[in-house]
């Protein structure tokens, strides 16, 4: 059985770094975004030029994507 955060961290490939506007789009809930902060999956890591926030996947992150893999 794959993992439930196995479809939402695997967009994170090749050191990727979404914007918080395309994570909506994708992800299509904050709150996934919230939890997966707080289980420190993705952290926020700067802000666009036009001042949306930017994340990527952490350690962790990717031991829970790769262990589905």
């Amino acid at each position: 059985m794959i993992d439930t955060w196995f479809k939402y961290l695997i967009i994170f490939s090749d050191g990727s770094v979404w914007s918080k506007t395309n994570l909506l789009r994708r992800w299509s809930s904050e709150l996934i975004i919230e939890e997966a902060l707080s289980l420190r999956y993705i952290e926020q890591c700067g802000i666009t030029d036009i001042g949306d926030l930017q994340y990527r996947i952490t350690d962790l992150g990717r031991k829970i994507r790769d262990k589905n893999n």
